[in-house]
């Protein structure tokens, strides 16, 4: 497929729609690198999706697009010419979108009632309308920054419909039943932030015409030049449905993220079906992060090695993580229990480097009770709890004894996500960060939170979801 090709040129198969969400970060591309040139002022560029009924038809995805001075666009974007019922509104300095800003073009190549449907609708929630406003409606997917004097773009949007994503059917790839190479893929599994390990895999790959191995060292070049990047890419579009089918029954393929030659992040939805297709596979060795749909079965396996961040688990992978025989490299975990039984998660000693601990519970007041008295309690760094009641938390971090204690709001409207996290720390220390992207989360929002918080020295935070600037401080008086 070339950088030119449109959406009405593909069908909506698996396949395709990766293919067609390419072609659209491609433009996305392409559009940054003119609004860079003329705009040097700008450093990134967020393209979100929406659904909804607008006139010709009611399954119709639109996308939108807001620049930003910060790595980092502050999201939801609010303008005054997006914010319908504030008059007077003032923009936050440095932010921009295709109605308050110059410069911004268009993808050209998009069709709303068209390819775009099958490419992005599992990333946009059911309750989009005409008559809400764009923080409401869209959730971002990509982010195209500048990079010396490249662009790369990451995909950052997370699917609201994974059940909408039908799984890619490939080839197995024999390449792990080598019992050699599957020993080499432990050891990279084993440490993750070493390279060493990798580089012995690709040679050993190498050294036997594996097209894997080729992947591997290109991705392990620290300075990689545009050709190195180009053929790396095309090696993993090539390749990618026979690397990952081991694990394709439980994770969307659409889900995986790459890095320095592995999957090491994924989305988690498996039927009761796909549970004993997945078991064992070599595919879960390097997965590092992995985000659980909540009407997922369990499929936690003592083949994931690097696992280090785990959630949100119910009680049947609770079961599962206390029960092995073996103990997990992870080292933060998001809980949710219909109850406020912690008992088992207490008393699992196979938690030997939990870090941070995230809880969501019908009677949190109790849950949280009882975590003193967990196994794994004391080398605990930091707490999260999930509830509305943001201030009441400050004094039990005092009482509870744990270096942070950090409360969030999670919100159900328009989509599933956490907002705003305030975070008690040593000293009096109070960090605050966004965990989430919802509408419920903007600038102003954190400005009508803050005076109902107990008086502190407030420290904004960089997230994942969100880089802080001057103009937030001097906007919220802190």
């Amino acid at each position: 497929m070339s950088d030119d090709d449109d959406f009405d040129d593909l069908e909506m198969d698996s396949v395709d729609r990766a293919a067609a969400r390419k072609t659209a970060m491609q433009a996305l591309q392409r559009m940054a690198a003119t609004l860079f040139a003329s705009h040097p002022q700008y450093r990134s560029v967020m393209f979100g999706v929406a659904q909804y009924w607008a006139d010709e038809a009611d399954d119709a995805v639109h996308y939108d697009v807001c620049a930003s001075e910060r790595t980092m666009p502050l999201w939801p974007h609010r303008c005054d010419q997006t914010v319908w019922d504030d008059g007077g509104y003032e923009n936050v300095p440095g932010e921009a979108c295709m109605n308050c800003g110059e410069g911004i073009g268009y993808l050209g190549m998009w069709d709303d009632n068209g390819a775009a449907i099958g490419a992005f609708e599992a990333y946009c929630h059911e309750a989009g309308s005409q008559e809400e406003s764009s923080a409401h409606n869209y959730l971002p997917y990509g982010i195209a920054r500048k990079t010396g004097d490249g662009i790369e773009v990451e995909i950052v949007g997370r699917l609201q419909r994974p059940e909408n994503e039908s799984q890619y059917e490939g080839e197995d790839d024999a390449t792990w039943d080598d019992a050699r190479a599957r020993e080499l893929l432990e050891l990279v599994a084993a440490s993750p932030a070493d390279d060493g390990p990798r580089r012995v895999l690709a040679d050993y790959l190498l050294e036997r015409e594996n097209p894997r191995g080729e992947y591997i060292a290109l991705s392990l070049e620290k300075s990689p030049s545009a050709e190195i990047v180009k053929r790396r890419d095309e090696l993993l579009a090539e390749h990618e449905r026979r690397w990952l089918p081991s694990i394709a029954d439980a994770v969307p393929m659409c889900s995986v993220r790459w890095q320095r030659g592995f999957p090491v992040a994924a989305e988690v939805l498996a039927g009761e079906g796909d549970v004993a297709k997945v078991r064992g596979s070599a595919g879960w060795a390097t997965i590092e992060q992995l985000h659980v749909h909540r009407s997922s079965e369990c499929v936690l396996d003592s083949a994931m090695l690097a696992l280090r961040e785990l959630g949100p688990i119910d009680e049947r992978w609770i079961a599962a993580l206390v029960e092995s025989p073996l103990p997990w490299a992870i080292e933060s975990l998001e809980i949710e229990l219909d109850d406020a039984d912690v008992t088992k998660l207490c008393k699992a000693t196979t938690l030997p480097k939990l870090r941070a601990l995230t809880i969501h519970a019908r009677d949190l007041d109790l849950a949280v009770a009882q975590l003193p008295k967990a196994v794994w309690w004391k080398q605990l760094d930091r707490l999260t709890v999930v509830d509305d009641d943001v201030a009441k938390w400050h004094a039990r971090q005092r009482e509870l004894g744990v270096p942070w204690l950090a409360v969030v709001r999670e919100f159900t409207d328009p989509a599933i996500a956490k907002g705003w996290e305030v975070a008690y720390g040593p000293g009096g220390a109070c960090e605050i960060t966004q965990r989430g992207w919802t509408p419920h989360a903007s600038i102003d929002a954190l400005a009508e939170l803050l005076p109902k918080l107990p008086k502190a020295t407030f420290q904004l935070v960089k997230s994942a979801y969100y880089e802080p600037s001057p103009a937030d401080a001097a906007r919220l008086g802190i």
